[in-house]
């Protein structure tokens, strides 16, 4: 690294010494150089000045950091809006001939703060109240659907092929749109450079509707279930939070009091992570904490150009959504013989270095709200008004919002800003989960640190260590150890997904989203081989003599837990950072996890057998293969008594 020159090398007395030695010199009349004198005035006055631009020469300010991370294509960001799901209710005795109407952009309101709906919503007087799962016994998840941290599995706790999730309404609803909220307090998933996923899901689930009493016993029927159309699906069946569109049944109950019934079955198994839901809800619809504005409906919006280079506007709010800003100006078209105005588009630029004289662009602070127009060599000035007065600059529409005032708790968004005789004035509405997301603008501290951990981040494959962060970053997959080998004809890569399996395997739709991931990165001579991962089963039988006082069964309990986490590919191993792949498993180890356990006086016996019964474990485990712990028993030996533990 280069040596960077010290420009502040002189202190304000060292300038000024060197002022008085260049008296002399050029005016040798001048002999008082006492402080009384007005020429040691201006001396002092323009060493100050010199020490400041001197010091102003040797920082790196504000200005030339933004200019910098501008160079590596990393901008600060803008502060973020809380988005939230919100539900409507129709009150009671509501008997409308047509479904309610909730229009995009209906406003509503947590305390001040103001949120928006992102898109349309039809409302259903259709209420669901029953949810059943069948997954070799029904299970009633109706009340765990209602309450505030309670969840359940949408198939059971293996979600096996032909297991099934029941939802029954009160009604038949004009639409189905049903938003699925999944518990997903696991590892984060995979991101890369901003990425969008693009995620091959490997099970798959089919839609029916049919029409019942709401009970038990006729949902254990086999009536007539009939296909139901999927029109959108952003869960990936039932693989991650999201809305599930479905098409409006084609056939009506021939009898009256007959409620209707959805059924989800599992038509293909492979979830890595089985489904557990948060809950279900219905007449439910995305929004944003931000407000629109218009000219119509801020008639500070308008003002006239100066004509002068430099121009500057504010507008009347702060922390403007920059995506959604839209400013024009009025000016004469040139390409007519008459003269006649019209309105023309300006385009919004992060500075004016690229811009010349004609490029209609101007700057916009997010922050202050503040708009700057060029100087006529860098940016276009706009032109003053033809009739004096007039105004000639608009903003056709933006938006407000963002930070962290947005995250707002379950319940506080509750009300609708609409005037009282609208047909909306009586909906209730409430959210049933926290508003998140929202996040303040990134200070500059911050996007350079982040500017660091990108430029250290892996953006092409070439050494197996590229290849496995890579696969590990996966966008929308949760993958918990990647290893990558020589292959036959180019780059094997095993990838081991996160979960609470013992033998987490992926299915063939993750492999698939890995291999596409890492396509787009690989050179391109390189093949690339996505694999699952091989296992080895370990089998563990113990005799363990226990201390005085201290329970036989709390203790296997004990020594079978801290089994299953020592041997368990994801956490286990003796870093806790997962088994190593390759890595034999030795009885010593064994023998100190357990004799660590509280309570453990010694171990009596300790056998550790392979896949087949009784065969001892091979001293060598394949490179690409892990281990995983299968049947064990713990026989616990207390003073006077011997109790043989269960096989697990």
């Amino acid at each position: 690294m280069l040596p960077l020159p010290v420009l502040d090398d002189k202190s304000f007395r060292e300038i000024i010494e060197d002022a008085l030695k260049l008296i002399p010199r050029f005016t040798p009349e001048w002999t008082d150089y006492n402080p009384h004198d007005p020429g040691m005035t201006f001396i002092e006055l323009f060493a100050w000045l010199t020490e400041m631009q001197h010091y102003y020469m040797d920082q790196v300010g504000e200005q030339n950091y933004l200019k910098f991370l501008r160079l590596l294509g990393i901008r600060p960001k803008e502060a973020v809006a809380a988005k939230v799901d919100v539900t409507f209710s129709l009150p009671e005795g509501y008997a409308a001939a047509s479904p309610l109407i909730v229009p995009q952009g209906t406003k509503l309101l947590a305390g001040e703060v103001i949120f928006e709906t992102l898109e349309t919503i039809s409302l259903n007087k259709a209420k669901l109240v029953k949810i059943l799962t069948a997954a070799g016994d029904f299970s009633d998840n109706t009340e765990a659907n209602r309450r505030l941290g309670l969840y359940y599995y949408a198939f059971g706790e293996k979600a096996v092929q032909g297991s099934r999730l029941y939802l029954g309404f009160d009604n038949s609803p004009a639409e189905l749109t049903l938003t699925v909220n999944l518990f997903e307090d696991y590892p984060e998933e995979g991101s890369h450079y901003g990425e969008q996923p693009v995620i091959i899901p490997t099970a798959r689930v089919s839609w029916e509707y049919g029409y019942r009493e709401i009970g038990w016993a006729v949902a254990r029927e086999t009536g007539d279930w009939r296909p139901l159309n999927l029109l959108k699906d952003e869960t990936l069946g039932l693989f991650r939070s999201g809305r599930v569109y479905l098409a409006r049944p084609d056939s009506e109950p021939q009898q009256e009091k007959i409620n209707f019934w959805l059924r989800c079955t599992v038509v293909q198994d492979g979830y890595e992570i089985p489904p557990k839901i948060h809950n279900i809800l219905y007449n439910t619809i995305g929004a944003v904490q931000q407000e629109t504005l218009s000219g119509a409906d801020n008639p500070l919006l308008l003002t006239c150009g100066s004509g002068l280079p430099g121009q500057k506007i504010i507008l009347q709010r702060t922390r403007v959504i920059s995506s959604t800003f839209a400013l024009q100006v009025e000016e004469k078209n040139r390409e007519s013989n008459q003269i006649t105005l019209m309105w023309r588009d300006w385009q919004r630029v992060d500075d004016f270095d690229a811009s010349g004289p004609d490029d209609r662009h101007y700057v916009l602070n997010p922050e202050t709200g503040e708009v700057f127009f060029g100087d006529g060599v860098n940016g276009a000035v706009p032109p003053a008004p033809v009739r004096v007065g007039e105004k000639n600059i608009r903003v056709v529409t933006y938006q407000v919002g963002g930070g962290e005032k947005g995250n707002l708790k379950a319940g506080a968004v509750n009300k609708l800003l609409c005037p009282p005789d609208s047909e909306l004035a009586d909906l209730l509405v409430e959210n049933h989960l926290p508003a998140v997301s929202g996040a303040e603008p990134e200070t500059l501290d911050k996007a350079k640190a982040r500017a660091r951990r990108e430029l250290n981040t892996v953006s092409r494959a070439v050494t197996f260590a590229d290849f496995e962060k890579l696969a590990c970053m996966t966008p929308g997959l949760r993958v918990a150890r990647a290893k990558a080998f020589h292959g036959k004809e180019g780059v094997k890569v095993v990838v081991v997904p996160y979960s609470q399996a013992p033998n987490p395997m992926p299915g063939e739709g993750f492999l698939e989203t890995v291999r596409r991931h890492l396509d787009m990165h690989r050179l391109v001579t390189t093949r690339v081989e996505v694999l699952p991962p091989q296992y080895t089963v370990v089998n563990v039988y113990a005799s363990v003599g226990i201390k005085p006082r201290y329970d036989p069964a709390t203790s296997r309990e004990q020594i079978l837990m801290g089994l299953e986490k020592f041997l368990h590919p994801v956490w286990g191993g003796p870093e806790g950072t997962g088994w190593p792949f390759g890595r034999k498993v030795y009885k010593s180890e064994l023998y100190q996890l357990i004799e660590t356990i509280e309570g453990v006086d010694y171990v009596k016996e300790l056998e550790v057998t392979g896949p087949e019964e009784g065969d001892q474990m091979k001293d060598q485990v394949k490179p690409q293969r892990l281990v995983y712990l299968g049947e064990r028993r713990v026989d616990i030996l207390s003073p006077g008594r011997t109790e043989k533990g269960a096989v697990r």
